[in-house]
């Protein structure tokens, strides 16, 4: 037992290095490199290649599976996969407008916030759980999450004034208000990336067929997550494809300097898919304490990871002493957070 909680744990550490890092590649493209140019392989390899070559590896008797069940357990994780994708694409383009910090403060706070209340729709029973003990926690938990997004998005705004008020030139001020408009497509990356949750509320059957054909719960939820980034390739993919197209940039793929881009999104892409591998493993490592303790390591660790590399990139360097102050402020409440949700989960439980 305590051999499995230590690889438990193990794997989360590496869920979480990998999961606060997968943006990190994307600070050392040429500036001048369009946007699409290096998430449109990204996104490939992550929806499409990644996920095809792995899942016979990682699971057995896929096809089987997916035949065993109904459609709607194929069209729920397909769809909903299509609105995460949604969610990751304007996550790529928050991190290129507000940066890695506050992208992943304000992303994962949303996800946590959105990720617990769109189930409650569609799940039998959970609302009624809410009057529990561990409900009552867990709605605590969403509340301070509320609140973590709302001061980090207030730093976020400081740091725009502040960025304004240094304007020297048109230009500059554009940006400041392109930052503005960042704040909410973070928000919005989150809502979107919550759909998740969704998927795999919907994608039960799947993992239950799965597992009784022999397959551990890790490998299971890799068989879901694979019509998930499938559907996310629609949306994610498609739309880097239709920006080649409209910005006429496929010809930067010819371009001198291209092999760099191409191994920045490859790197992008090992560290996004292995978080979730990584976190698959621990949870199953981890049993009843993968849901909540392992959750909650996993999500804490990615949100300090990816703010002390924003952080290393001085992003905040040109912020004012206040800005950094209520964003160091707001992580620490998200933090709380998730520990709070964590609690509430654990305690649901095993109670």
């Amino acid at each position: 037992m305590e051999a499995n909680l230590a690889l438990g744990f193990l794997f989360v550490v590496l869920g979480a290095l990998c999961g606060g890092s997968w943006a990190l590649p994307s600070k050392f493209a040429d500036p001048k490199t369009p946007w699409e140019v290096l998430w449109g392989p990204f996104f490939f390899l992550v929806t499409l290649i990644i996920p095809t070559i792995a899942g016979p590896i990682v699971a057995r008797d896929i096809v089987a599976t997916w035949q065993a069940v109904s459609p709607w357990a194929i069209l729920g994780p397909l769809v909903f996969g299509l609105l995460w994708g949604s969610g990751s694409m304007t996550y790529g383009i928050a991190f290129s407008m507000v940066g890695l910090s506050l992208a992943y403060a304000i992303n994962s706070g949303t996800q946590v916030v959105f990720g617990w209340l769109m189930p409650l729709f569609v799940t039998q029973g959970a609302f009624k759980a809410l009057g529990s003990t561990g409900g009552i926690i867990i709605v605590i938990g969403v509340a301070i999450a509320v609140a973590g997004v709302a001061i980090c998005g207030y730093a976020g705004v400081l740091k725009s004034r502040h960025l304004a008020g240094q304007a020297a030139t048109a230009e500059e001020k554009k940006h400041g208000a392109r930052f503005v408009l960042g704040l909410f497509v973070t928000v919005l990356s989150g809502i979107l990336c919550a759909c998740a949750a969704l998927a795999f509320a919907a994608g039960g059957p799947i993992m239950a067929k799965s597992a009784a054909l022999g397959n551990p719960p890790w490998a299971a939820g890799f068989v879901v997550w694979m019509l998930v980034l499938w559907g996310g390739a629609l949306s994610a993919f498609g739309y880097c494809v239709f920006k080649l197209c409209m910005n006429k940039t496929w010809s930067h793929f010819k371009a001198p300097g291209i092999g760099k881009v191409l191994l920045l999104a490859l790197a992008m892409s090992l560290f996004h898919d292995g978080a979730i591998f990584f976190y698959g493993l621990a949870a199953t490592y981890l049993g009843e304490l993968g849901g909540s303790v392992g959750y909650a390591a996993f999500m804490c660790g990615t949100l300090v990871i990816g703010n002390v590399h924003g952080f290393r990139t001085r992003e905040w360097q040109a912020s004012s002493p206040q800005a950094v102050r209520w964003i160091l402020i707001g992580i620490a409440v998200l933090l709380g957070a998730i520990i709070t949700f964590a609690t509430g989960t654990y305690i649901q439980t095993v109670g």
